[in-house]
């Protein structure tokens, strides 16, 4: 299947599954306002949005198709929450360069029109014939390329993003903000069906590098599904 053809029929499934998404965007962003003291669910509410971006991105699947990204199938979101550790340390990825992504936009959106000069990261999602989302979708560095982790206090992550913006100026105003650069970045996704949402999913990252100030090595490992973050420094 040609490149044209491919993206032809995701812009036919973009318009046939709009209604499902925007349905389940509206109960997101109501959970969302319901979910401010309590970080675990804050956390479980940011995953949605990046998942239902693979959705509409990607729309209903071909047998088994294997797609390349970014050659056949974008990422329609600059960056992903982490979840937080049981000390209150928060992670978020970026998948562009800080600086290059344009000012105002919010971290925590889709957006169909990404036009990245820095993309991190390679991968690929797979998609089953019939799925609404892919079955899986990979992430890791690429070729010669570092991932930066935002990492912050948690209490002060959920406040800035308690409207449901978050703007790169706002992470990296965050007093606590510290930055990591991952050589090494691997993202296992198992999207959770919209049509289905009682069927797990999960997330798995698993991450390692140094710290931008003063180049403490770090170690990182998230269950996005649970929420839970562990960090290690210095070891």
């Amino acid at each position: 299947m040609t490149q044209s053809k491919r993206r032809k029929e995701r812009g036919t499934c973009e318009s046939k599954f709009s209604c499902v998404v925007l349905q389940v965007l509206l109960l997101t962003e109501e959970g969302a306002m319901n979910a401010k003291t309590s970080l675990t669910a804050g956390w479980k509410l940011r995953w949605l949005t990046p998942l239902l971006g693979l959705v509409l991105a990607a729309g209903v699947g071909y047998a088994a198709e294997r797609l390349l990204i970014p050659e056949d199938l974008n990422l329609p979101f600059y960056a992903r929450g982490l979840g937080h550790t049981d000390s209150g340390l928060s992670a978020m990825v970026l998948y562009t360069l800080p600086e290059d992504v344009p000012d105002g936009v919010n971290l925590l959106t889709m957006h169909f029109d990404i036009e990245r000069p820095s993309l991190l990261v390679e991968g690929f999602a797979v998609l089953k014939e019939g799925a609404l989302a892919p079955i899986q979708e990979q992430l890791k560095n690429a070729p010669g390329k570092q991932v930066p982790i935002c990492f912050a206090n948690a209490d002060e992550m959920l406040a800035a993003r308690a409207d449901w913006v978050l703007t790169t100026d706002e992470l990296l105003g965050l007093p606590s903000l510290v930055i990591g650069w991952a050589d090494s970045y691997s993202e296992i996704l198992h999207p959770l069906d919209p049509l289905d949402p009682t069927k797990p999913w999960q997330l798995n990252v698993v991450a390692s590098g140094f710290l931008e100030k003063d180049g403490t090595p770090f170690f990182l490992h998230s269950n996005g599904s649970s929420g839970n973050l562990i960090v290690r420094f210095g070891e």
